[in-house]
């Protein structure tokens, strides 16, 4: 494996505090006293985002914006026995609101043009053009999605319900 150093640069004044790395990451974070939150990630990094909003004790109200992971760049963090991934991104966004042991999460994410193997169940490409996650209050929905593998075809869509961030429910159907 190969590992990459990161360099991360701290500042704490009497009216925030800031973090900022180095180019490798292309993050910066600034938290003012007030609460108000701004986190970047360079548009240049396979991983960037924008996260914006105010935290006040307790109390979210954050706005995560322009979410883009290239899928394949950051899949060598992920044991290559269990998933490989070929090709794929995500581009998303939320909304999260609430208190920070139960918030309400509302937005999207969509998967385009997903490219992968799960060695240990499926030796063939498994394929999808896109595949859509929508995310409301306490309620995960993937929308019912055409996956190709080989010569076959599956449809799988799943509904996850969470309670405080834990599984309360979760239904499939292939």
């Amino acid at each position: 494996k190969k590992y990459v150093p990161i360099h991360l640069e701290m500042e704490k004044t009497p009216e925030h505090l800031s973090v900022k790395s180095d180019e490798s990451l292309g993050l910066s974070a600034v938290l003012h006293n007030s609460g108000t939150l701004s986190v970047s990630v360079d548009e240049k990094k396979p991983l960037h985002f924008t996260l914006n909003g105010n935290i006040k004790g307790n109390y979210l109200n954050l706005v995560l914006a322009n979410l883009f992971c290239d899928i394949p760049k950051l899949a060598v963090f992920v044991d290559n026995s269990m998933l490989s991934v070929y090709s794929g991104v995500l581009n998303g966004q939320a909304v999260i609101t609430g208190l920070s042991s139960d918030p309400n999460i509302d937005g999207s994410i969509v998967f385009s043009n997903l490219d992968f193997i799960l060695p240990m169940f499926v030796d063939n490409h498994i394929t999808a053009e896109q595949m859509l996650v929508t995310m409301v209050q306490n309620k995960i929905d993937v929308s019912d999605t055409l996956f190709r593998i080989k010569d076959g075809v599956m449809q799988l869509g799943v509904s996850v319900i969470l309670d405080r961030l834990s599984l309360d429910s979760l239904d499939i159907a292939v």
